[in-house]
């Protein structure tokens, strides 16, 4: 996971998570200090969220879908042609995001799941 050193176990995390939950882009998280760094706990939420669409087996044009969210002001990164992690700013764009993407669900043209355990509210 890309993330800029603050301090000597303190990082900022500069990219959208994939396989963390809990955790989104410009969280500043404690590591443990050594090769290989581990993340102990956060210390700042960045107050962003974090979201993830896989297209693996559906007829819908991911590229459709990426540009929707983009003219939404998500930021996006792809993991591989079928996996997108998305990012949005705060709770409010949140919940626009949870709703376009539980809408594309519902049509088969997309599976998704939310990277944080908290309520949006």
């Amino acid at each position: 996971m890309w993330a800029r050193q603050l301090e000597e176990s303190l990082f900022e995390i500069c990219c959208i998570p994939f396989v963390v939950y809990d955790m989104a882009l410009g969280d500043i998280v404690e590591a443990s200090p050594s090769d290989h760094y581990t993340v102990l706990r956060t210390t700042r939420h960045s107050g962003r969220y974090t979201f993830r669409a896989y297209f693996g087996d559906t007829d819908h044009p991911a590229q459709a879908i990426y540009e929707q969210l983009t003219e939404a002001g998500a930021l996006l990164e792809w993991s591989s042609p079928s996996l997108l992690a998305i990012d949005s700013a705060d709770a409010a764009h949140a919940i626009f995001i949870a709703e376009f993407l539980g809408e594309r669900a519902s049509h088969g043209q997309l599976v998704y799941e939310k990277g944080f355990s908290e309520p949006l509210t």
